[in-house]
């Protein structure tokens, strides 16, 4: 779900992703979303954000580094199929690397 500069995360198998994320900047001229959480005991920042202009992912951010660097951890991606691509998709999810099922809403 999707509010201003507020996107939600429910229902993924990967639980650490789930929650809300804030819009912190841009990349590619698009909104990017982050929310600070914990996976395998460090604190991290998980990341919503566009790369290449076609895809949508819910990665690990690693600090320092720029969205889609090979350093992310990847959990789920969703292709986009519109002319919004700054809006994120509800629905399409899948998960990757090591993302588990079910993907999020």
């Amino acid at each position: 779900a999707r509010t201003d500069n507020r996107v939600v995360v429910e229902g993924a198998g990967t639980p650490e992703v789930n929650g809300t994320y804030i819009q912190e900047g841009v990349h590619q001229d698009t909104p990017m979303y982050l929310m600070e959480g914990m996976w395998e005991g460090r604190e991290v920042i998980f990341s919503i954000f566009l790369c290449s202009e076609t895809t949508w992912y819910i990665s690990i951010m690693p600090e320092g580094e720029m969205p889609g660097e090979p350093t992310y951890i990847d959990f789920y991606y969703c292709d986009h199929a519109s002319n919004n691509c700054w809006k994120i998709p509800s629905r399409g999810w899948q998960p990757i690397n090591i993302g588990q099922t079910p993907p999020p809403t």
